[in-house]
């Protein structure tokens, strides 16, 4: 199912502005309908959506939550973790 962008801020809990900015960083990458440019979001845009900001809960800035997203290895992500709660 795809969502457009106010539906995905509802469904997420945020505001309009809020998704294209995670988009200019990078995290989010909706599809684009190509009948009228509207952004079309998916269930895995809510998931990294949802994920950035359980690591902005942490302390991470969006470029570091952008970075964790790429998934190394867990163990990766819960050292980080780990370090910015001990910081």
């Amino acid at each position: 199912m795809k969502y457009t962008i106010n539906e995905m801020a509802n469904l997420v809990g945020t505001g309009i502005d809020t998704l294209r900015h995670y988009e200019d960083k990078g995290i989010l990458n909706p599809e684009r309908d190509e009948s009228n440019n509207y952004r079309l979001y998916s269930i895995s845009d809510i998931r990294k959506f949802n994920t950035t900001r359980t690591f902005r809960s942490y302390g991470f800035t969006i470029q570091e939550s952008a970075s964790l997203l790429e998934w190394k290895s867990l163990d990766y992500i819960q050292d980080k973790i780990h370090d910015k709660i001990n910081d």
